[in-house]
């Protein structure tokens, strides 16, 4: 993997907008900066609201109102005068403070909040949900970069709702200005603009908790392949462990209302996990492809994605057996097991492995460049 060269410049960065809430009642904003409200149709100015001066947003007929009078349009956004300022502004809504300014829709469900904020000052709001920043700041970093490369190839995911991302973890937690730390922010300073390509293109940089001791290839998640989400090996086995325990009568249950009616589970098949080890049952990385289960009604074949569902279980890393009156899971690792690995970038840092080092490590032949 090449590092990104050259000095880091510090102006333009992209925009997102991130779907925050639809309320059914008045919104309050308030904003640090003197902003102006626009009409998102033709993007003309509507009014000027002065710095830390309270609006009252509600929806009206499917109408904004700002303060009880029309402003004759249905959506809206709230930005600071001087565009270039937007990285600055800080706008509270209802009482929680987040980056950048607001975009309001006004849909039949309700006024539908949308922040509008620039992408280094959205991960400031994110990297620290989604990694703790007492982990090392080599991990933090590989963490910045995989978060920004996420949200930059992922916008226009929610475009039907008129926004890129929404604030849960479908797309990235995000919480605003109270979910940010110092160290995060530092971590994000020094890897500003920095993203992962693959043949000069965005990559999807996935990530979770923990992999158990190995990633897994995309294609056996999902279906789909990225030459650059393999399976690769961690430095530390079988972590993340875990065990759920379920008794027969509520497992058999719970399979069938799953449509798996096999009646009261007698039995279940599945080669014993080796991690690293691919079986006609077991992935490369060991996870479970496919259960067989035998019942008092018949036998179904059950997919580890589904047991995962189904069950609630942190990953598909796991073996099964029958015990007396109970079915036992001992299991590892938490997440999907595709990409970086947290827990795992945490395990290399600690080893002295870089950040650019760690990244190329989980996302094969992928080049770190700083595109803003």
């Amino acid at each position: 993997m090449n590092t990104a060269q050259a000095e880091k410049p510090k102006s333009w960065q992209p925009e997102l907008l991130v779907g925050l809430f639809i309320s059914n009642t008045p919104v309050k904003l308030k904003t640090n900066l003197s902003a102006v409200l626009i009409n998102s149709a033709n993007n003309h100015n509507i009014k000027v609201i002065n710095k830390n001066t309270e609006i009252v947003i509600s929806n009206v007929g499917n109408r904004i109102h700002v303060n009880g009078h029309s402003i004759n349009c249905s959506e809206m956004e709230f930005r600071p005068r001087n565009e270039k300022e937007l990285k600055d502004m800080q706008t509270q809504i209802n009482g929680k403070m987040y980056r950048g300014g607001v975009k309001v829709i006004a849909t039949s469900s309700g006024l539908s909040i949308i922040n509008i904020v620039a992408v280094e000052e959205y991960l400031r709001g994110v990297v620290p949900g989604e990694m703790s920043p007492s982990y090392h700041e080599e991990a933090l970093k590989a963490q910045a970069v995989a978060a920004r490369t996420f949200a930059l190839v992922n916008r226009k995911r929610h475009k039907d709702s008129g926004y890129d991302l929404c604030n849960t973890t479908h797309c990235q937690v995000y919480n605003g200005v109270e979910a940010e730390h110092r160290i995060t922010n530092k971590i994000i300073d020094e890897t500003f603009g920095e993203v992962l390509f693959y043949n000069n293109k965005l990559i999807q940089a996935l990530f979770h908790t923990d992999s158990g001791g190995m990633t897994e290839n995309v294609i056996d998640v999902w279906g789909v392949d990225y030459p650059y989400l393999r399976a690769v090996s961690e430095i530390e086995k079988e972590t993340g462990a875990w065990t759920l325990r379920i008794p027969i009568n509520d497992f058999s249950s719970k399979l069938a209302a799953a449509k798996h009616n096999v009646g009261t589970v007698k039995s279940i098949k599945i080669t014993p996990l080796k991690i690293g080890k691919s079986t006609a049952d077991r992935t490369a990385s060991g996870r479970v492809k496919e259960i067989n289960i035998q019942g008092t009604k018949g036998q179904t074949k059950i997919t580890g994605t589904e047991m995962r569902s189904i069950f609630s279980l942190r990953s598909t890393l796991f073996e099964i057996k029958i015990s007396g009156s109970e079915v036992i899971i001992n299991g590892y690792g938490w997440g999907h097991g595709v990409g970086m690995s947290q827990n795992g970038a945490q395990n290399l840092a600690k080893h002295n492995y870089t950040y650019d080092k760690i990244l190329s490590h989980y996302y094969k032949g992928t080049t770190l460049k700083r595109l803003y």
